[in-house]
């Protein structure tokens, strides 16, 4: 019988506060003076508890308990049978079970307001009744009084008194309830009765955690036996676990008594880590294990010697025939102890390391008795005189391996449990830097201050250590970096990089990284794609934007590419295109010239996801003049005002695609913040200014019906209907002086409505539009309606006859798949009108842009004006072609959307490029390429990839009129993945080894004679060739094997391999006498390994992580012991955006360009140092040529 668990109370409670159906707040006391008592014994005062204050009650219970005690009132003389009696007593419930004292529902028809009185029959005999207090809140005042009855809750019938004291604090949350016992008597196998008390205080909702604090005052007789017990328990309740402790005594009327204390250790369901102590610590019974360990003081010395082990099930079983105990020095068993816990999942070296115990126990002494130490290692070796639970802050370094182990001792043994395992996180070192200039311009020689501190490191002196610069910088001792930027700079801005690592790591790694950006006066390089068309409408004006009295289109591909095509002699030339992408996670949505009208040079307005941009100068860079969070869907540019300088207009939305509401804002072109006009509105999908009234204002016309004025911000005309479904212009179509609206729904019709008439017109079926405009295409009063159709259908004009109607002009065929764009003007500059277009962006085949003269009522296509569709470049080199300045040479390897084949693009220094027709429809084709003269004839020569229907193989081709010289022919699944020259046989002229699949070949470039060849058992990735000493020396690279060359006479030989290395790029470098290898790796992130070659054998492995998705990679020329990297931005082909990064041969970062059009490829680059020893590059990229110097 556990008395001091009172989970049976807590049962009965409930039921009685269930009953209640509380929920007040009032309380009702039961306490009475003293009069009301005076004379009356203490079984009177428990049977009308009601009467009775809770002291009185607690009295007379008391005196009741002692009453019933007769036994012996001395001190027990300890032994193992005593102790086994007392733990069983106070520790199992299978002794015996104190029923249920509550066993009926105290209905509202069982009382009177808040009184009871009542009796009831219990469920199989006897009955039971009840009197005193119960109110509302649940709290009570019960006396029961049984008479032999048997409830379905308890296993014997009940007869005598008991009774039920409930009070509640409200504002504390809490509850307290008292049972008294006079004479309770039950059969429980035997005759057993109660007197006295049992008291509890818990909280009132037991929400975790939670403590109880109990208190019994019993006198119990069990069979022949009388025990009086006097306790004190305190529960803590956590995570659903209840950790009780108890002290009090416990007398046997046979022995007398004994005091004893409960702890227990852990939060268990067992009794496993507990320990019963009995007089201090005369003895007590240990819990470890399901084993019971008693162990005495025999002797009184104060030191425990002797003991008996049972386990569990045994020692609460009757007293064994065997109760003598052994030696403690006989019985004593070796400690466990598991690992110890980490507190924090890492620690930090300049942070105190705390640890907790883990599991331990001994079979024989009490957890609280056990000696814990902790031993510390560091690298494996111990700490000594640090055995406590903290290792000091800085005690070990962040590279250093922490472990910690327990060590459990008893009295005679000790046991050290594994070690665990401390992670130190390396935290990052702070670097201060002050007195950076604000801007640098190249050729300055700036200073600034760094300072590094290392939270590992228990120092306050500065740590820095320059270890990575660009040339020209130094350090001093006090911290002072001083650098003389370079006079010449390979691009407008570039950002130079300082490396500075701890001074105290002689690993020389770097910490922190400063960029520096350097402006110069550099022009922008020159960049140049095939002739493109927009992907949105409203994104190409037929303009004059450089003031030299020519128009040019002003286009953009609405995705990075903004550019200016002229129209000379029946072909269009893309005569400026702007080399650097504007924002890297925004595309264009929109180009605008601004002064349109206006005569002289003129500005770019550029309309991305959520900026605006400003290109004032064709050779500088452009200029963010705006941004925000909403998205910016379209824009126009209109003179509101009349003061002969425009306003913007643009038109945002919260979503990209769709938003319930748009707005609409009128800003001043110099501060695009400041708002002239706002309007919000439902969402819309196209608009345009015009005069359509009988004022001399510009009005607001959106595609959903509303006409705002633009001086008087009114709503001057609300069309219910809405005037079309997706677009909407303006333009004067009879000769008024005032502007017709033109809309059309994006499948169904076309319609003309009049603002000063508030009407419509006419309309006119119009099927699958994809844009509608209005021009003067005829130079006079009136405009004419463009529409074009978005599948396989025409673009048509239509006018506005003397009745109102419309009427078709002409129509002309799209020429490819769809239409985007309509733009109207003399683009070829012979003073006539032209209309243009772009077809093909909705289809996956090649994309054109149209252009049709129109005269009267005939409108006819140009033919031929654009060159082939370029996909995509990759850079061959220079070449002298005759009479021509030198070109930069790039092959396309697909044109026409990848529908056509490989083509090569001539970029000269003015910027014209001269395009050849393809030279194959075959879809394969390789990307590499190299340039020589081959014939001898002073001018430069290609070699290529070639594919046919039926030949395969390496052509040489004249570039001056790309005639074929000779041609090697190959198998049909020829795969040239690298070319590259070098005098073989050492004629006097370059000879051509190229990488087919598996095999690396050499050929005569003189006689197309076959040198030597060499198959290796997997397809070759990359090669280099490098004369070292005289022999001709080959790296390949098999991507997860390098190989090691040597041609001597018209034999290869492998002098060496290097297996278990990533590399499909790889190449030499340093000076000739002193060959380096280096092997960059693209896959699943970039990496850079270099090597060094000593007598034909290579050494010296080394291995840097990139930080950036390198895909190219050559030796800088300028300096043989570094390299230029062609990085994407983003992991994909699609993502179209790549940078150039300056690279020592330890993988940092010298400096970086801007972010340029396009991705990179395998055969980006071409370098070359020029006469000035300047830096020259030709760079590929998926969406353009570099020319860059």
């Amino acid at each position: 019988m556990k008395l001091t668990r009172y989970g049976v109370l807590g049962v009965m409670a409930g039921t009685v506060l269930a009953a209640c159906g509380g929920g007040s707040d009032n309380s009702s006391s039961s306490t009475q003076n003293g009069s009301q008592t005076a004379g009356k014994d203490a079984s009177q005062i428990i049977g009308n508890a009601s009467a009775h204050s809770v002291s009185e009650l607690n009295k007379a219970a008391r005196s009741l308990a002692s009453a019933s005690y007769t036994g012996s009132q001395e001190k027990a003389e300890l032994d193992f049978l005593l102790a086994q009696q007392v733990t069983r007593m106070l520790l199992d419930d299978d002794v015996l079970r104190v029923p249920e004292i509550v066993t009926h529902e105290l209905s509202p028809d069982a009382r009177q307001d808040e009184n009871i009185n009542a009796t009831f029959d219990c469920d199989e005999g006897g009955s039971a009744s009840y009197s005193g207090q119960l109110n509302e809140s649940g709290e009570a005042s019960l006396s029961l009084n049984f008479d032999n009855c048997k409830s379905y809750y308890n296993d014997s019938a009940l007869t005598g008194v008991a009774a039920l004291v409930i009070k509640l604090d409200v504002q504390q949350n809490t509850s307290a309830y008292t049972l008294y016992f006079d004479n309770l008597r039950w059969h429980d196998g035997q005759a057993v009765s109660l007197s006295g008390l049992m008291a509890f205080n818990e909280s009132a909702d037991w929400e975790m955690p939670y403590t109880t604090l109990s208190q019994q005052y019993i006198a119990l007789s069990v069979g022949n036996e009388t025990y009086l017990l006097d306790a004190e328990t305190t529960g803590e309740a956590e995570s659903g676990s209840l950790l009780e402790s108890m002290q009090g005594r416990l007398s046997v009327a046979s022995r007398g008594y004994i005091d004893f204390s409960y702890e227990p250790q852990t939060y268990t369901y067992d009794f496993n880590g507990s320990t019963l102590f009995f007089n201090g610590n005369e003895a007590y019974v240990n819990f470890e294990q399901d084993t019971a360990a008693f162990v005495i003081d025999t002797d009184q010395d104060g030191t425990t010697d002797a003991g008996k082990i049972l386990s569990l099930a045994d020692f609460f079983a009757p007293p064994p025939a065997d109760a003598s105990l052994n030696p403690l020095t006989e019985i004593s068993s070796q400690p466990y102890a598991g690992e110890p816990y980490t507190n924090e999942s890492y620690y930090t070296v300049s942070t105190d390391i705390d640890i907790s115990p883990g599991y331990f126990f001994d079979i024989e002494t009490p957890r609280s008795q056990l000696e814990i130490s902790y031993n510390w290692y560091i690298n494996g070796i111990l700490l000594e005189g640090v055995h406590g639970s903290t290792l000091p802050a800085y005690s070990a370094g962040v590279h250093d391996e922490v472990t910690v182990s327990m060590v459990v001792s008893d009295a005679t043994h000790s046991y050290e449990s594994y070690q665990q395992y401390i992670w130190l996180e390396d935290m990052p070192a702070e670097l201060t830097v002050t007195d950076m200039p604000a801007s640098i311009a190249a050729g300055e020689t700036v200073s600034f201050s760094v300072v590094l501190t290392d939270p590992d490191i228990e120092s306050a002196d500065n740590l820095a250590r320059l270890t990575n610069a660009p040339q020209g910088a130094s350090m001093s001792e006090d911290g002072t970096v001083t650098w003389q930027v370079p006079q010449d700079l390979l691009f407008s801005e570039q950002n130079y990089y300082f490396g500075f690592s701890n001074r105290l790591n002689p690993n020389e790694t770097i910490e922190k990284t400063v960029t520096a950006t350097v402006n110069a006066s550099q022009p922008l390089p020159l960049f140049r794609s095939g002739i493109e068309v927009p992907a949105a409408n409203r994104s190409q004006w037929v303009v004059d934007i450089d003031g030299d009295g020519q128009n040019e289109l002003l286009s953009t591909d609405n995705d990075q590419r903004v550019f200016l095509l002229s129209l000379d002699n029946g072909q269009y030339q893309q005569k400026w295109a702007y080399p650097y992408v504007l924002s890297q996670q925004e595309t264009i949505q929109q180009v605008l010239p601004i002064g349109r009208n206006q005569a002289g040079s003129k500005p770019i307005l550029v309309v991305t996801d959520h900026a605006l941009w400003r290109i004032d100068d064709l050779a500088q860079p452009a200029r963010q003049i705006f941004n925000t969070d909403n998205f910016l869907r379209s824009a126009l540019l209109a003179d509101i005002d009349g003061d002969g300088t425009e306003e913007l207009i643009y038109h945002a939305a919260a979503d990209a695609y769709s938003a319930t509401l748009a707005i609409v804002n009128v800003v001043a072109l110099d501060d695009p913040s400041t708002e002239l006009m706002s309007f919000t509105v439902d969402e819309f999908s196209t608009f345009d200014v015009g005069n359509v009234d009988t004022d001399a204002n510009l009005e607001l016309v959106l595609n959903t019906g509303s006409v705002f004025d633009l001086v008087t911000a009114e709503n001057e005309w609300q069309l219910g209907t809405g005037f079309s479904t997706q677009y909407v212009t303006t333009g004067d179509l009879n000769g008024d002086g005032i502007d017709e609206i033109i809309s059309a729904d994006s499948w169904g019709a076309m319609y003309v409505f009049s603002v000063t008439e508030k009407t419509q017109l006419d309309s006119r079926d119009a099927e699958d539009i994809c844009d509608l405009r209005a021009f003067n295409l005829n130079q006079d009063d009136t405009d004419e309606i463009i529409i074009s159709d978005c599948q396989w259908g025409e673009v048509q004009a239509f006018t506005l006859d003397e009745n109102s109607a419309l009427a078709q002009l002409w129509s002309v065929d799209l020429q490819e798949h769809g239409s985007t764009s309509l733009s109207a003007g003399d683009i070829d500059n012979d003073g006539h009108i032209e209309v243009l277009w772009g077809s093909g962006v909705s289809s996956s085949g090649r994309d054109i842009l149209v252009t049709a003269d129109v005269v009267g009522t005939t409108a006819t296509v140009k033919p031929e004006t654009s060159p082939v569709q370029l996909d995509a470049f990759a850079a061959a080199g220079w070449a002298t072609t005759g009479a021509d300045d030198e070109q930069g040479v790039f092959i396309v390897p697909t044109t026409d959307s990848g529908y056509s084949g490989l083509s090569i693009a001539r970029l000269n220094q003015n910027g014209t490029v001269n395009v050849n027709d393809k030279f194959s429809s075959f879809w394969q084709s390789g990307m590499f390429s190299a340039i020589t003269d081959t014939d001898n004839d002073g001018i430069d020569d290609i070699l290529l990839p070639t594919t046919g229907t039926y030949d395969y193989g390496l052509g040489a081709f004249a570039l001056s009129d790309l005639s074929s010289l000779w041609t090697v022919y190959g198998d049909y699944d020829t795969n040239i993945n690298q070319i590259k020259l070098q005098d073989i046989n050492n004629d006097g002229h370059t000879d051509v080894m190229f990488a087919d699949g598996d095999v690396l070949t050499v050929i005569d470039t003189q006689t197309q004679e076959q040198l030597t060849s060499y198959r290796f058992s997997q397809s070759i990735a990359d090669f280099d060739v490098a004369d070292i000493d005289g022999v001709t020396t080959v790296l390949v690279t098999l991507r997860e094997q390098v190989h090691i060359l040597t041609l001597k006479e018209t034999r290869f030989t492998v002098v060496d391999s290097v297996s278990d290395i990533l590399c499909n790029r790889i190449l030499f470098y340093g000076q000739s006498n002193q060959r380096s290898v280096a092997c960059l790796w693209t896959d699943y992130g970039a990496s850079l390994r270099t090597m060094r070659i000593v007598d034909n054998q290579a050494t010296e492995l080394e291995t840097f992580a990139l930080e950036h998705n390198a895909v190219a990679i050559a030796v800088d020329p300028t300096d043989p012991q570094r390299f230029i990297i062609a990085a994407n931005t983003e992991d994909g082909w699609y993502d179209a955006r790549s940078q150039l990064h300056s690279l020592t041969a330890q993988g940092k970062l010298v400096w970086s360009g801007p972010v340029l059009i396009g991705s990179a490829n395998v055969a980006s680059l071409q370098l070359r140092e020029q006469t000035s020893g300047k830096l020259e590059i030709l760079y590929g990229t998926s969406k353009g040529m570099y020319w860059i110097h």
